[in-house]
């Protein structure tokens, strides 16, 4: 039977607590947006499809983590639901616990996020980092390598600008991209890409899990 409702009246973290257990389609319908729908499978969440196009893990999490602020629109939960890409396997309990983290961290950093504008480049080998940021380097790589600003980066990996400018900064904290102004203000050269570099940051993102 499926299950209809809004989200101003449920909230997604809710929402998708009731539905633990249960294996099926959520469609998200929301005002001006294209829809997106979440597959799940016994506490797991499969899938994430904005507009019938599957998402990558990144850009998934980015749709999550958008959803679980206060939002206008409405669902629908449908008890049959097939997968189109491949599984993402993300049991729902600790994506929800994830991203809440991720939500009052950001808040701490709101005031020090850095200027859409300002341009970084990649510096050094990054530290093992773990998902989600583990994944935003990796896809990043080739950009950073290059110099590229937040909203370009945001473009480029179809992500929210604020949430990029997140990733950005505790990158920055974690001494793996700079500032382009800070290696000019430091009298350095900005780092050019070699082969070197890129060997080295890939070696440490294989090896994170382990």
């Amino acid at each position: 039977m499926a299950i209809f409702g809004s989200l101003t009246d449920i909230p997604l973290a809710d929402l998708l607590t009731l539905l633990s257990g249960r294996s099926g389609a959520l469609d998200i319908i929301r005002p001006g947006r294209a829809n997106l729908t979440l597959v799940l499978d016994r506490g797991t969440l499969q899938e994430v499809r904005e507009g019938g196009r599957p998402l990558d893990p990144l850009e998934a999490r980015a749709r999550i983590q958008e959803l679980l602020r206060p939002q206008v629109g409405s669902f629908e939960f449908t008890p049959e639901a097939r997968r189109v890409g491949p599984p993402l396997n993300w049991p729902v309990e600790r994506l929800l616990l994830l991203a809440a983290t991720i939500e009052d961290e950001w808040a701490s950093y709101r005031d020090e996020l850095p200027d859409p504008r300002t341009r970084f480049v990649l510096r050094g080998t990054p530290p093992l980092l773990e998902e989600p940021l583990a994944s935003f380097l990796e896809r990043a790589l080739f950009h950073l390598q290059r110099g590229v600003s937040g909203e370009e980066l945001a473009r480029a990996l179809k992500l929210p600008e604020g949430q990029t400018l997140y990733y950005l900064h505790k990158l920055r904290l974690l001494g793996a991209v700079e500032p382009v102004r800070a290696w000019r203000e430091a009298g350095e050269a900005a780092p050019r890409p070699h082969e070197g570099l890129l060997q080295r940051v890939l070696r440490a993102l294989f090896w994170r899990g382990g």
